[in-house]
């Protein structure tokens, strides 16, 4: 999650400034600061030195698109560079399993294929979660590796700790909210009926001084009981979910580290809020979800343990009848139902009530095989100009995001020109789901440009597709700095100005800076400067198998004829 992935890259980037100051690491093996990847982040510095240590940081979408050589954002020449890089000499660190989806199989199955294919330098993975179960990582390729799993917790010792006790016993007792989510509550005017229902709910269970938290599955229901509470006489309000742009996403995070004011506040958010966000409260209303998921969202209840009447309530979301099978979604029913039976029987959801509880199944996905890696090795597109579809081994078929940024276009007819077609600077980007994207561009198709990697400009978008970059005049709306993405804001969006970002255009099939000089070299002088630079290499990684052996390849290195080396073992190797 990209409220994470900021989070993490902070505290990594002070621990090694740190080091650094203390002279811990004077030949300074540790980089100096880490790589950021997620939507619209270009820190891809350290592709240019894969013989420097690195300390990648990144959204499940971005990096495990690399892995599988269809990195979202990444042009197609630097496929089989970024997955080369991440497969050897690596050691993935997965953390909010909980939240991966299909990506926590993928993970597995790209542990398990690194293990059985082999590379220059092995790998290792790390799996973390507050409410990790080990089969969730029993895939068909992994099922070996997973029985030989070593799980580390929380050790007696630590659990003997005073401030450890105090978090495990924090009271939180819970009941079950009078407003409920049925079939009245799927859209229109029942939706608003439903938001004004829980509205009057959440301000009579409110406290002065303190943070109420609202914790709803779905962006559009968070967003109409924002505008429900708006219309009351209620304390500051504050919407946090993951359809907003970097630039009022961090003014967000910095309200949400603030603490509430003598009339305290009701902060209303999505799943977003299950992970990476330190935030506490004395009570919290959240709608069903998988039990892993209320875990999390219990522990953004009384956190530390400083409350001695902490409240919960959980929002029960009407069974599938056949009609309104679509009311669990992002989840599924059976997922809601196991979770139901376990609150019904609750009176308390403190760490040490939870404890002994089942976290049930990460749900069924596609799961890559060897034979579909072997089919990404071929990065051509087919004849429609698509690629191959990964991303239900990202985040499953029904989980995927396009990028869309919005600026103003002079000629539509003529499509982006000159500064208007620079690439766009990360701040500007907005995530949305594919499925909301096609119904919303539908009707905009000549007012939302793609960009042609052969062409090397913004071509009119037919389709989005998972991962795809969108280019949306800024007529068209779609977006609200206080409500974030919204398929029925019309109004124009405000532009993010930002002088500093990047001046050049998209990637293109021939647009590679790193390559491109302003003189002619001739090839044998070409393949003495690779040389080098491979020598280079192999000094830095200590390389001193046959990988580093010049006379297995005598007519490359060498602009002479010489005889042909013997095949023995090594040189076959």
């Amino acid at each position: 999650m990209r409220t994470l992935v900021e989070q993490t890259a902070a505290n990594v980037a002070l621990w090694l400034r740190n080091l650094h100051g203390t002279g811990l690491d004077a030949d300074w093996r540790l980089p100096e600061k880490p790589h950021v990847l997620m939507g619209g982040e270009v820190d891809d510095t350290w592709i240019r030195h894969p013989e420097r240590s690195a300390i990648l940081i990144g959204t499940q979408d971005i990096l495990l698109s690399r892995a599988l050589m269809r990195g979202y954002g990444v042009g197609r020449g630097r496929w089989p560079v970024d997955f080369a890089l991440l497969h050897n000499d690596a050691m993935w660190v997965f953390d909010e399993v909980q939240l991966m989806a299909a990506g926590a199989s993928t993970s597995a199955q790209l542990e398990a294929f690194r293990r059985e294919i082999g590379a220059w330098v092995g790998c290792r993975s790390l799996w973390m979660s507050a409410t990790l179960e080990r089969d969730w990582l029993k895939t068909v390729d992994f099922e070996k590796g997973a029985a030989k799993l070593v799980i580390q917790g929380l050790t007696d010792i630590d659990r003997a700790h005073p401030a450890v006790q105090q978090r495990l016993a924090a009271p939180k007792a819970i009941v079950k909210a009078k407003t409920t989510v049925d079939s009245k509550a799927a859209s229109g005017k029942a939706l608003i009926e439903y938001a004004d229902a829980l509205a009057a709910e959440v301000m009579a269970a409110h406290r002065p001084g303190k943070t109420t938290l609202v914790i709803l599955n779905h962006v559009g229901r968070a967003q109409a009981l924002y505008d429900a509470l708006k219309k009351l006489d209620a304390p500051p309000l504050l919407l946090v979910h993951s359809r907003f742009r970097p630039v009022e996403r961090e003014k967000i995070s910095k309200q949400l580290a603030q603490q509430p004011d003598v009339a305290g506040r009701i902060v209303v958010a999505t799943q977003a809020v299950e992970a990476g966000v330190d935030i506490t409260s004395a009570v919290m209303f959240a709608e069903l979800a998988p039990w892993a998921s209320l875990v999390q969202r219990f522990g953004r209840l009384n956190r530390g343990g400083e409350e001695t009447n902490a409240q919960a309530f959980w929002i029960d979301i009407a069974a599938d009848d056949g009609k309104m099978g679509n009311l669990a979604l992002p989840y599924t029913s059976e997922e809601l139902a196991v979770a139901r039976d376990y609150l019904e029987n609750l009176t308390d959801v403190s760490p040490k009530s939870l404890e002994g509880f089942a976290n049930g199944s990460q749900g069924s996905w596609q799961v890559v095989r060897c034979r579909d890696l072997y089919q990404l090795f071929d990065t051509d597109p087919d004849l429609t100009g698509f690629d191959v579809d990964i991303s239900p081994y990202v985040r499953g078929a029904d989980d995927t995001d396009v990028r869309v940024f919005w600026r103003k276009i002079a000629d539509l007819k003529a499509g982006p020109q000159g500064d208007e077609a620079r690439h766009p600077h990360r701040d500007e980007l907005c995530a949305v789901p594919v499925g909301q994207a096609k119904k919303w561009l539908g009707a905009y198709r000549g007012r939302a440009f793609v960009w042609d990697w052969l062409e090397k400009r913004w071509t009119k978008l037919d389709r989005p597709w998972p991962g795809a970059l969108i280019f949306v005049e800024a007529a068209v709306g779609g977006y609200d700095a206080e409500r974030g993405f919204d398929i029925n804001a019309t109004s124009a969006v405000d532009l993010v100005v930002r002088r500093d970002g990047p001046k050049t255009e998209p990637d293109s099939a021939d647009g590679d800076p790193d390559t491109l000089k302003d003189r002619e070299v001739g090839l044998p002088d070409h393949l003495r400067h690779v040389r080098d630079e491979a020598r280079l290499l192999c000094k830095a990684l200590q390389v001193q198998a046959v990988e580093a052996e010049e006379r297995a390849y005598p007519r490359i290195f060498e602009n002479k004829e010489v005889p042909e080396p013997k095949e023995d073992a090594a040189n076959v190797a």
